[in-house]
């Protein structure tokens, strides 16, 4: 009988697995790594976890990854090909690490053909390829009508590697954010895929032959092998993780703040009733606006081991380089004051307070160190309080609703991450909320990504002048009659995502009127799986 599973994390430092059995914590690893070499060790830790089980009894494995993200912070993606069909004013994609290439073609709105494009230009588009690694094919409403995307990839599939089209990434209608969104699935794949194809093979070698799934943005999972075809699902799996895991173990309810409190960063989360807020169009990163269904969340370059740099007793925080004091690195941080305050433990203490004490010689170590803490602690409440003001400003989505005349009022914080017990005390203090940590803490990335359960999203658009459905999600286009209604294509979406208990985010009827005179019906549907976490899961 098949009854563990096991959730590997990525974090900026450390790789944490995690091995459930019947949905309860049987065991946790967790290994530091090099950041040239995440695929290598994540390779090692599930070798070390699965030496010890009968391979037959694994459910499912389950990951989250910074390959995606680091790729696209790091600018180290791939020259991309687009092809762009938009009538009118062309938007400005100079920020793209890409050559596009623009073809006449055009569908309408209602998702009829106006223009066919001239076959002859994709011989001239071939012959001005950049590369042939990847290409993006975007029409203007492909989501409506996929023709034209269709026929362009069918000429170019035996031309180029890998190929995108817009209208299988997402059904929301946004034409840039569309572009931005191929374009970053073609920039990471080729950082994507080896990686991948090496967990794969480690797993093959071992003899598992249990699905592995990837956690995408929302909190759901993807199989590795979809995620393969759309690696930019994978962006902000992290944080995905990290949420998923605090959502597990939260025993509060109401608006509060979750924070991953990591060496490097610190992860932030909203709830609001215990729900997350979403990103109403998509995830942004860096200069890149997506449509990728995404937690909202935002990272501050604040850890544990963040390097502590002082001047005249004004503390500042540069990026880690490496362990703190205490623990074999070179700098003094701030898990060295939060050592030598007792909050936490270190394996060389006298190596916390020595480094400590030479950011200020003039002054006693334990308050140099407390004002540091204070510091730090006053930094994240600075920074998050300014995302609340923005939450605030405009609407964000939670699963269920659009926050209307509501503030985000936090009444507490909950953290997890290694340095967080020790820093509990000094942000209660400073920002007057009660905080609190999971027994689980140490691991609730690890869990978070065990725990998840797949999701996703579909659009239904029906226009019953062009007697269709159309699902860009699924690739179906349907025939349907003028009887179709908003209920027929409510109904669709419940059939297709085969879960009883989904979101309605949008359920719109428009009518029109046809060339012959008749009252036609333009209808549109969006629907949502929510983020959830396995029935088995039982926290004690």
């Amino acid at each position: 009988m098949k009854s563990y599973i096991i959730g590997v994390d990525v974090g900026g430092t450390h790789i944490d697995a995690v091995l459930l059995k019947d949905g309860k914590v049987q065991e946790f690893l967790k290994r530091p790594y090099q950041r040239d070499m995440i695929t290598e060790s994540i390779q090692s830790i599930l070798v070390q976890i699965l030496s010890k089980l009968d391979v037959d009894e694994i459910e499912r494995i389950q990951l989250s990854t910074t390959i995606t993200t680091n790729t696209v912070a790091q600018k180290t993606g791939d020259k991309v090909d687009l092809i762009l069909m938009s009538p009118g004013l062309k938007h400005d994609f100079s920020h793209l690490d890409a050559k596009i290439h623009y073809l006449d073609g055009y569908v309408n709105h209602q998702g009829e053909v106006v223009t066919e494009f001239d076959e002859n230009a994709l011989h001239k588009i071939e012959k001005n390829l950049a590369q042939t690694n990847n290409l993006g094919i975007i029409g203007k409403f492909s989501v409506r009508n996929s023709v034209h995307e269709l026929k362009v990839k069918e000429y170019f599939r035996d031309k180029v590697n890998f190929i995108t089209m817009g209208h299988k990434l997402s059904g929301k209608l946004n034409f840039k954010r569309r572009v931005e969104t191929v374009y970053l699935n073609n920039y990471v794949y080729r950082m994507f895929l080896p990686f991948a194809r090496e967990v794969q093979s480690t797993l093959r070698t071992l003899g598992v032959k249990t699905p592995v799934y990837i956690l995408k943005a929302d909190g759901g999972t993807i199989l590795l092998d979809e995620a393969i075809l759309k690696p930019v699902e994978t962006i902000m799996s992290g944080p995905a993780a990290s949420y998923m895991g605090m959502k597990a173990l939260l025993s509060q309810s109401g608006d509060g703040i979750l924070m991953d409190i990591g060496g490097t960063t610190t992860d932030v989360f909203f709830v609001v009733d215990g729900t997350p807020l979403f990103e109403p169009k998509g995830i942004s990163i860096g200069s890149y606006k997506t449509l990728i269904r995404s937690i909202y969340s935002f990272s501050l370059p604040l850890g544990g081991d963040s390097k502590v740099v002082g001047n005249n007793g004004i503390y500042e925080f540069e990026n880690r380089t490496g362990f703190a004091a205490g623990f074999g690195g070179d700098d003094p941080t701030v898990t060295d004051a939060l050592v030598i305050l007792g909050n936490m433990e270190a394996k060389a203490p006298e190596a916390s307070f020595e480094a400590i004490s030479k950011l200020d010689l003039s002054k006693n170590v334990e308050l140099v160190a407390l004002e540091v803490v204070g510091t730090f602690v006053e930094n994240l409440r600075i920074s998050i309080y300014k995302n609340i003001d923005l939450v605030n400003s405009r609407p964000r989505f939670t699963i269920k609703e659009v926050l209307e005349n509501k503030q985000f009022e936090p009444t507490f914080i909950q953290t997890i991450g290694g340095p967080s017990l020790g820093l509990n005390p000094h942000l209660q203090n400073v920002f007057g909320l009660k905080v609190t940590s999971p027994k689980e803490y140490a691991f609730a990335n690890a869990l978070g990504a065990a725990l998840s359960e797949p999701t996703a999203e579909v659009s239904i658009i029906a226009n019953t002048r062009r007697g269709v459905v159309v699902v860009p999600e699924f690739s179906i286009e349907r025939r349907i009659d003028r009887h179709y209604t908003l209920e027929d294509a409510i109904q669709l979406a419940c059939d297709l995502l085969k879960i009883e208990d989904i979101d309605i985010v949008e359920a719109s009827q428009y009518n029109m009127v046809s060339y012959f005179g008749t009252l036609e019906k333009n209808i549109r549907v969006v629907a949502q799986v929510k983020p959830r976490l396995i029935d088995e899961w039982r926290c004690d």
